[in-house]
């Protein structure tokens, strides 16, 4: 994985979603059962990887004490929703499992956030590129956006001024 020296800061143009999902192992002993939504997860965002036209912008995997996670970019909320709800995609089988399993030995949890470009700051030194570096684009740090606050001061400057 290439690394990119130095300080770059991310470029966004127009509103997203930050979906963040995760599962919680209750009952670690229990292993015939949480690698089955582990893999139901994995399998979704596979399906989401190859068909970007569902809105699926990146993503990252995280390991958290007690279990898994995947922070998703998205396009939209209403592609999020469409995906989440449409009975031929992945999603809503795997939910019907779940419930149907009635168990407490695995929980799932998610949080949505509609994100507006300008309330938006980000830094990635010496890193290949992530998060919403690769959701969107990567840009060098430059004098103008060496600190946070430059960073968001010249994000809404730049979409003030392309809105005219």
């Amino acid at each position: 994985m290439k690394i990119n020296t130095g300080r770059y800061t991310s470029v966004i143009d127009k509103p997203f979603v930050l979906f963040i999902i995760g599962m919680r192992i209750n009952a670690f002993w229990k292993i015939w059962f949480w690698p089955v939504i582990f893999l139901a997860m994995a399998s979704m965002i596979r399906n989401l990887s190859i068909h970007r036209e569902k809105g699926l912008l990146h993503y990252e995997v995280f390991i958290y004490l007690g279990g898994f996670g995947v922070i998703q970019y998205w396009r939209s909320f209403d592609e999020l929703h469409k995906f989440a709800n449409n009975p031929k995609d992945e999603h809503v089988k795997s939910r019907r499992n779940y419930y149907a399993r009635n168990s407490q030995d695995v929980g799932i949890w998610h949080e949505t956030y509609l994100i507006d470009p300008k309330d938006v700051e980000s830094i990635y030194i010496n890193t290949p590129t992530l998060g919403l570096g690769k959701a969107f684009k990567l840009t060098k740090v430059t004098g103008q956006t060496d600190t946070a606050k430059q960073r968001l001061k010249k994000r809404l400057s730049y979409l003030v001024h392309s809105k005219n």
